[in-house]
């Protein structure tokens, strides 16, 4: 199996990652949509509306997800005191 990430992946890198994914199968559904919508009967058009309900939530989850982390690092740099902008008193 190949491996995903070179070394110990940060948790930017996973986030990413899953949102590259989860916009990948957005982007397959929207093509199975264009390729076939008119043969596609109302069980079918009301599931491709759940998963892409779904797809677009667990996106908006992450983007939550990715500023917390930002908040989280920003959080432990002041506490640590590695900000480059300090002042020097």
């Amino acid at each position: 199996m190949k491996r995903l990430f070179i070394g110990y992946p940060n948790s930017y890198e996973i986030i990413d990652h899953i949102k590259d994914r989860l916009q990948k199968e957005l982007d397959t559904l929207e093509e199975d949509k264009k390729r076939g919508i008119s043969w596609w009967s109302e069980d079918r058009f009301a599931r491709y509306m759940h998963e892409r309900y779904v797809y677009r939530q667990q996106v908006k989850e992450l983007d939550i997800l990715y500023k917390e982390v930002e908040q989280a690092e920003l959080l432990e740099d002041s506490a640590i005191g590695n900000f480059e902008d300090e002042p020097p008193f």
